[in-house]
């Protein structure tokens, strides 16, 4: 006769434990990423609109800047600050820049401004060239940096 030793279940492989509690954690995840996706003001939305919003300053400077000059629709441009003028005074583009301007850079419409904040009014403007694999990579552009075109967009080159 069978006694109730022989009859006991074998052991779960731990591999299967593992694969369980792998597939219970990512319905979990699955359950939440959909009740964030789905249900409206839940405070992950409001949280994305926050850290995805354009700093202040971006919006502040192309408020300032929009009123003196017409600038490039549907672009958030990237804002840089002008530190030492001395590394710059080589650059066409930077000959009359001060530290403290401002240079927005509109990487889709190709233009750069350099604008001073202290008298409100714009220095520069300049079409800058951008390597092709550079255009879709905004954050790159810190290792590689856009040097303006001495040319004016009206003026063809021969």
């Amino acid at each position: 006769m069978d006694t109730p030793a022989e009859h006991k279940k074998p052991p779960m492989k731990p591999f299967f434990v593992i694969l369980i509690i792998f597939e219970v954690l990512f319905l979990i995840a699955l359950a939440v990423g959909f009740y964030f996706f789905a249900v409206p003001n839940n405070p992950l939305k409001a949280w994305l609109k926050k850290v995805t919003a354009p700093p202040p300053e971006v919006k502040v400077l192309t408020q300032k800047v929009g009123r003196l000059v017409l600038l490039p629709k549907n672009e958030e441009p990237t804002i840089a600050t002008v530190s030492d003028k001395t590394k710059l005074q080589d650059q066409p583009f930077f000959s009359r820049a001060e530290n403290g301007d401002k240079v927005l850079i509109f990487t889709k419409a190709k233009k750069a401004i350099l604008y001073r904040p202290k008298t409100d009014k714009i220095i520069e403007i300049a079409p800058i060239n951008i390597a092709p694999e550079l255009e879709e990579k905004t954050p790159a552009l810190e290792k590689n940096p856009i040097t303006p075109a001495a040319t004016p967009s009206g003026v063809k080159k021969p």
